[in-house]
């Protein structure tokens, strides 16, 4: 199985009908619009909650060396979902142009991501006694929201999460600590609201959790190590599924995922949208291979490392993108071809 994070490079003005057209061509199964809509990845959905104000910043340099605008969101009372989330409006547009027989990935940001950047600013604490009392809240409205996509049609959905990247390296996990930040139970206060706000979903509903650096191109971006994460991350989640930011080369610990349970798929971020390996095929078949040995009966599947829709100077002409996604595509296809091949082979002479 291959997929994309679900943001895709476009032009100013294209349309979401062109981006699902180029989707299916390339060969995609699980389409979004991507994200073409959205001045922010996180901050577009956070702005159509109550008790969130909003903030433009036109000029500076945010992580990177190059200008960027960015909009900061303030709590200004207590968080809940509007009836009409521009979430399930998303949805609801992307439905109507997208062909029978395909499945509509809807993303967003993952309420740990949310409850972070709340945390982050202690205006919360004039509004909330604790900040279990702000977790409720939270996963009360994305309760809300899933259960109005889901009653929209809506069958799965990407957490996008960008929190656990401090934890990833040894340098973000030491200046936690001296922050004063309690890491055990800010992993239990992550943790815990992203269940929360699952919890009593239809069983026919995907989540997924995708855990991400971010995509820019900044030394604040370095090589990940989960072995630190790991143990709870993946062995507390409710998620039926994880996309895992990876090291875009072989240099990766696949032994985390014995803390999986078997049964929950995991895809493999192990190529960059930005850089193809010199031999994708034998790379990815060589990844695939060494994660496999931990995932019992579960193949992995391949995606991106990150999204397409980033800051200007990196991205890729369309053109080159949709080559990339439908040469991986293919590549990826072949592979779990001759996994099956081996494998029902295997299984006949048992």
């Amino acid at each position: 199985m291959f997929d994309t994070i679900g943001s895709f490079a476009a032009p100013q003005g294209t349309s979401p009908d062109k981006i699902v057209k180029a989707q299916i061509a390339s060969g995609l199964k699980i389409l979004t619009d991507g994200h073409i809509h959205r001045k922010e990845w996180d901050n577009s959905f956070f702005k159509g909650l109550t008790g969130m104000e909003e903030t433009v910043i036109g000029s500076g340099h945010i992580y990177q060396e190059y200008p960027a605008m960015t909009t900061l969101l303030r709590l200004t009372g207590r968080i809940e979902a509007t009836d009409i989330h521009p979430a399930i409006v998303e949805f609801k547009a992307l439905r109507d142009i997208t062909p029978k027989g395909y499945t509509i990935k809807q993303t967003m940001p993952a309420p740990s991501h949310f409850l972070a950047k709340i945390l982050d600013d202690n205006i919360w604490k004039s509004i909330y006694s604790n900040p279990e009392e702000l977790c409720r809240d939270i996963a009360r409205a994305y309760r809300k929201i899933l259960l109005g996509l889901y009653s929209e049609g809506c069958r799965f959905v990407q957490f996008d999460d960008c929190t656990w990247e401090p934890m990833m390296y040894a340098g973000g996990i030491k200046s936690l600590l001296q922050g004063g930040t309690d890491i055990e139970r800010y992993i239990s206060l992550l943790i815990d609201i992203n269940n929360d706000s699952i919890d009593g979903l239809p069983s026919d509903m995907t989540i997924a959790h995708y855990v991400c650096r971010g995509s820019y191109d900044s030394p604040r971006y370095r090589r990940v190590d989960y072995s630190f994460i790991a143990p709870r991350l993946f062995a507390e989640s409710n998620a039926d599924m994880f996309y895992l930011d990876l090291n875009v080369d072989s240099d990766n610990d696949y032994s985390i995922l014995r803390y999986m349970p078997d049964g929950k798929k995991v895809m493999l971020g192990i190529v960059s949208p930005f850089d193809t390996p010199d031999n994708p095929s034998q790379f990815i078949e060589t990844n695939l291979n060494e994660a496999s040995l931990y995932r019992g009966s579960t193949y992995p599947g391949i995606s991106f490392r990150c999204g397409m829709n980033n800051p200007a100077s990196l991205l890729p002409s369309p053109e080159t993108q949709w080559t990339k996604v439908d040469r991986l595509n293919s590549i990826v296809t072949e592979i779990f071809r001759q996994h099956a091949i081996v494998q029902h082979n295997t299984e006949s002479h048992m």
